[in-house]
């Protein structure tokens, strides 16, 4: 949960060190979060969850925040590395009419959002959730259709391409066979003026007997 944001009446105000700088003991529980990005439906009215895995430099850092918006996963998370804080790193509190000095525990930064684990998604209204499996079976009956309509029409394409050539083909075949038969015409004509010439001398030699 975030600190009040009210401020000071204009004036001097007394400045006290906090239990981290009083006790030898004493370790500060304040954490700096530096976020690369931050969404408006992140409740800050509610405390937040940080899981830290570590304590080393650079370690994996989760923020889950609740989310403030009917519709969605039920938490808003975000991934950060984090690491010691540096001892002079310190943050100045006001409460109770005065300022109090802390020091910094740790620094998380880079923050970003993250997806939501899949049992956290459970904040999505069931109107919302059928809107979406009905989007989502629409969009793959869609990319189904528009794959079959790729298939017909290469198909297509390829029977076309396959009978040109077997029309060119039978046509090239077709006026071979023309031309073979005009080319023989002439030999047609003299076999047929020979053979009525043999009929016309056969003719003329019976007469003459």
């Amino acid at each position: 949960m975030e600190p009040p944001t009210s401020l000071p009446s204009a004036g001097r105000h007394p400045v006290v060190l906090g239990e981290s700088f009083t006790k030898s003991t004493g370790e500060s529980r304040l954490v700096t979060m530096r976020y690369n990005f931050r969404s408006v439906h992140a409740d800050r009215s509610q405390p937040a969850v940080l899981t830290e895995d570590g304590r080393g430099p650079n370690a994996a850092v989760r923020i889950e925040w609740a989310n403030s918006s009917a519709v969605g996963d039920a938490v808003i998370p975000f991934n950060g590395i984090a690491c010691d804080a540096a001892p002079t790193e310190c943050v100045l509190l006001f409460e109770n009419g005065c300022f109090r000095l802390e020091r910094m525990r740790r620094t998380v930064k880079n923050l970003h959002r993250a997806h939501a684990t899949s049992g956290a998604s459970t904040g999505m209204l069931p109107q919302a959730r059928a809107r979406a499996a009905d989007q989502h079976i629409l969009e793959r009956q869609r990319k189904r259709k528009h794959a079959a309509a790729a298939d017909v029409g290469s198909s297509s394409s390829t029977a076309a391409a396959t009978s040109v050539p077997a029309q060119s083909g039978k046509r090239a075949r077709a006026l071979e066979k023309v031309r073979q038969f005009v080319a023989r015409l002439p030999q047609a004509a003299r076999s047929a003026r020979k053979v009525t010439q043999a009929q016309q001398n056969a003719a003329s030699s019976g007469g003459g007997t």
